[in-house]
């Protein structure tokens, strides 16, 4: 078995669980993905020498392809369609196993309709299976034309190891910190304005001792007030640090096909408020348990809830973080592996 894995902008979750797979089933990976974004620019390195990287940008179509038949894999995965060179790859290639991975959730807009009618005329044929995060992504596989039992979800896995560790030193610690926390870019479809208005509006209205940490970086300006702190972008394992003196997690987007973060933050042990647009609420934040989920274009309720947060009694908010890291469970690194193993089988 031999792995080729087509992708986007590598993020380090990814790395981390392909890297695990391959040594563990000492499968050889090779990933061609793009090169890292100046916005988010995670630092990658691996060990394995079962794992190859290569950016896509220092090599044309045709070089790109020689090297994949060099390297002679077994299986292919693609993720989605918004490079269409990969698309050629994929077809020169003529895999027997090649896996469609898609985020996008099926919201049955005219755009949706039509381009699921073109993919299954022109490059449906190309795949045998999907591996897709939730169930609104595998009801657009359904409607790309893949039948249920080729459709596999729980694409999307954080390093639950490392975010396990935090969540046991919490838990012993025991302490709160008054403090919310974002993470992400400082771009538009974030919301993060949103979020930036909303607890300014709650230090004039109700004053208190609670700060917002965000972390971060992108096109938006940075908003200046005396109770948010912006950290600039933090490398994953440096998140560590932060999450010990955070409380709560917010994730304000207006357009978050899953968010793998609200899997970091359950695993961690946060309670989490996020909008009715992130993807991962599905598995991961269930509304008066462990969070609050609010619409995004609704500021007054996002106020609402960070005031539940601020006002909550300590045993009420350890409670939350317990089922935080309950749901969290529902998808973990070692059957993550388990499952690419046997996704890759012909």
């Amino acid at each position: 078995m031999k792995l080729v894995v087509l992708y986007e902008e590598l993020a380090p979750y990814f790395l981390v669980n392909i890297e695990k797979f391959a040594d563990t089933y000492q499968v050889p990976v090779m990933i061609i993905c793009k090169q890292v974004n100046s916005v988010a620019p995670f630092q990658f390195q691996t060990q394995s020498k079962y794992l190859e990287i290569i950016y896509r940008e220092n090599f044309s179509v045709a070089q790109l392809i020689e090297k994949i038949r060099l390297f002679q894999p077994t299986a292919l995965m693609q993720a989605g369609w918004i490079y269409p060179p990969y698309f050629e790859i994929t077809r020169q290639l003529k895999l027997s196993n090649n896996i469609l991975l898609m985020d996008n959730q099926w919201e049955n807009t005219i755009r949706q309709r039509l381009g699921s009618i073109y993919f299954q005329w022109k490059y449906k044929s190309l795949f045998h299976k999907a591996l897709v995060p939730g169930s609104k992504q595998k009801l657009f596989a359904r409607h790309l034309g893949f039948e249920e039992k080729n459709i596999a979800t729980g694409f999307y896995c954080c390093d639950t190891h490392l975010f396990e560790k935090v969540y046991f030193q919490r838990k012993e610690k025991k302490e709160r910190h008054y403090t919310f926390l974002y993470t992400g870019r400082y771009v538009a479809e974030k919301n993060i304005e949103l979020l930036w208005q909303a607890f300014a509006e709650i230090c004039e209205e109700y004053p208190n001792q609670w700060q917002l940490l965000c972390a971060g970086k992108g096109n938006i300006k940075p908003v200046q007030h005396p109770q948010i702190t912006h950290l600039g972008f933090i490398q994953p394992k440096e998140l560590s640090n932060i999450l010990m003196r955070t409380d709560v997690f917010i994730l304000p987007s207006i357009f978050e096909p899953w968010g793998v973060v609200i899997h970091e933050m359950a695993t961690a042990g946060l309670p989490i408020i996020s909008s009715t647009k992130v993807g991962a609420n599905e598995y991961f934040v269930k509304q008066g348990e462990n969070g609050y989920i609010f619409k995004p274009n609704n500021k007054q309720e996002l106020k609402d809830y960070m005031l539940k947060v601020i006002n909550m009694p300590d045993d009420e908010y350890f409670q939350m973080c317990e089922k935080s890291y309950e749901y969290a469970q529902k998808i973990n690194t070692d059957d993550w592996i388990k499952k690419i193993y046997h996704l890759c089988q012909i």
